[in-house]
This record gives C-alpha cells, structure tokens and sequence, in this order.
C-alpha cells in the first residue's frame, strides 16, 4: 500500500525537524582520542579525596547504546561542528601518567580542561599542553603534578582561569610545582584575559612584588595591593564552569527555535489533514460526477433505443 504524498511529506517534515533537536553525535577520531586517552589510566578509589568523587570515564563505551562520546560523563559538545569543547574529569578516581604523547591532546576545540583531584603519579605537565590553544578554562590541581612548569603552558593566551594548587606530596606536605626558569611576570602577561590564578595554597608567591602581575588587570586578591572587594580577604572571582554567557545565549536561540518549530509542526499538521480531508472529498464528488455521466449515457442510450422501435 502506497502512502499517499501529504503523509510521506509530513512524515518526512517532523523527521527532519526531531533531528536537528537530538543531541549532537561525536566525532569519530574525538571520540577514538577520548577512548584511547581512557585506556592509559586505571581506576583506583583512593585516587581521589572529593567524597563525591565517581569514576566518570565508566561511561564511555566505544560502541552500543552509551557510545555516543557528547553524552558521556564529563563531556560537553559544541552545537555547531560537535566537537568535544570541555572535558571535566576532576574527581574521577584516575590513576596513571599523563605524557606528551597522549591522545588527550589531539581535542584541540577544548575549552575547559579540569583534571583535578585525581592520582598522576607524580608527572611532569606536558609539554604538549600547548596543542589546545583555545583553552579558557585549566585546572590541574590536587592532581600530584610535579616538576617544573612547562614554558609551553605560556601560549595558552586565551586562559581566563588557572589553577595549579595543591600539588604536593601527600607524605611529606613538600611543594611539587616550580616556575623553574619562568618569572612570575612573564607567565601573568603571557595570559591578557586571565582572571583567576591558583598557583599553591599556602603563601609560596607573597615574595613576589605587585609588578610581577603588571599588564593582567583582571587579577586582584593577595598577595596583591589590589582587593578583589570591599573585604581585604575576599577571593578572587570564581571562573564560569562551562561558558555560561555563550550558553545562555545558545539556550535562548533554542527557546526561539522549538516555539517556531512547535508551531510549524502544529500548521503543517493541520494543514495536511485538512489537506487530505479535501482531497479525499474532491475525490468522491468527481467520483460522483462520473457515475451521474455514466447514468446519463445509459438513460439516452434507452431512449435513442426505444424511439428507434
């Protein structure tokens, strides 16, 4: 049976529609990087001291139900491309190295990067770090990073927040982190949008000078002159968790899609069955007019019959 046209439009129409609306499918070497990335660490619970904490990356399965890597724990996609554009992973009970070589660096559409709160083993911070140059958002503390800052971590210019505290050893309190050879100026100016910055928890930087954070103007809070407010002791402004002025506005261009869809969808409904209403009774009463043509005939057919006798 042949569906007639207006239906298979319609069918057609909503199908199309729903699809622009369903969460957005990875891409495939996004999603082989993220599985591949996954596979060179463990789970170990004692990795992580949040009482919250959970092992996100669980729900990452490279095929089946639960494959598609925008959905998976931790994970946000962009709208338009699909590209995986932050990866929260803190407080994942992950345990294992993180060198140059992995595949965490291939996701260079990464907006926020947050590793914090897991088990790294003491390794140094890629050098490699520099691949995600679009990077506003990084936290990689309490992690067990250690080592020298790498220099590479300077041309990550887009960085409004970052935060390397609280790496130190848990049997000793000793710092892991040092700036090595970088000054504390060069790194502060390296970053012209940068707001908040956590480099240790206790008073490692209050030997610095108010100059060596010139040319940053977004920063404030000790051991700077400058308050972040009225109270001496105020922190600094905390960082957005994941762009929330570009998702407010997305959220609201999506508010105006789905009204104008809901109402496109509600007229082309109406229109169709009312189109198919018509149609069907277009089709009787020229059904009707051949049968009174065909009567017609018969009737003069008789006659002409009947004269003719």
């Amino acid at each position: 049976m042949k569906l007639p046209f207006n239906l298979f439009f319609l069918i057609l129409c909503i199908t199309v529609i729903y699809s622009s609306f369903v969460a957005p499918l990875c891409l495939e070497n996004e999603k082989t990087a993220l599985l591949q990335f996954k596979l060179t660490l463990s789970i170990n619970q004692f990795a992580s001291a949040d009482p919250s904490a959970y092992p996100k990356t669980e729900t990452w399965k490279p095929a089946g139900n639960g494959s598609d890597c925008c959905l998976w724990d931790g994970i946000e996609c962009s709208e338009k491309g699909n590209h995986v554009i932050s990866l929260d992973l803190s407080s994942s009970y992950l345990h294992g190295m993180i060198n140059s070589n992995s595949t965490l660096f291939e996701l260079v559409h990464l907006q926020t990067l947050n590793l914090a709160d897991n088990n790294f083993r003491y390794c140094l911070i890629p050098s490699k770090i520099n691949n995600l140059l679009k990077l506003k958002y990084l936290n990689l503390s309490g992690s067990l990073f250690s080592g020298r800052v790498p220099i590479e971590i300077s041309q990550l210019s887009n960085l409004i927040s970052l935060d390397l505290s609280y790496n130190v050893d848990p049997s000793s309190a000793a710092k892991l982190l040092n700036l090595g050879p970088l000054s504390l100026k060069f790194l502060v100016q390296s970053f012209p949008n940068l707001k908040v910055l956590k480099l240790d928890h206790d008073n490692q930087f209050e030997t610095f000078q108010n100059d060596s954070y010139e040319g940053n103007i977004g920063l404030c809070g000790s051991p700077l002159s400058k308050k972040c407010g009225k109270d001496e002791g105020q922190s600094p402004p905390q960082p957005q968790t994941h762009l929330e002025d570009e998702e407010s506005e997305e959220s609201s261009t999506l508010v105006e899609w789905i009204v104008i869809s809901v109402g496109f969808i509600s007229g082309l409904v109406v229109g169709v069955i009312m189109g198919q209403i018509i149609t069907i009774e277009k089709h009787e009463w020229f059904k009707e007019i051949v049968r009174r043509m065909k009567c017609n005939k018969r009737g003069k057919k008789r006659n002409n019959f009947r004269s003719q006798i």
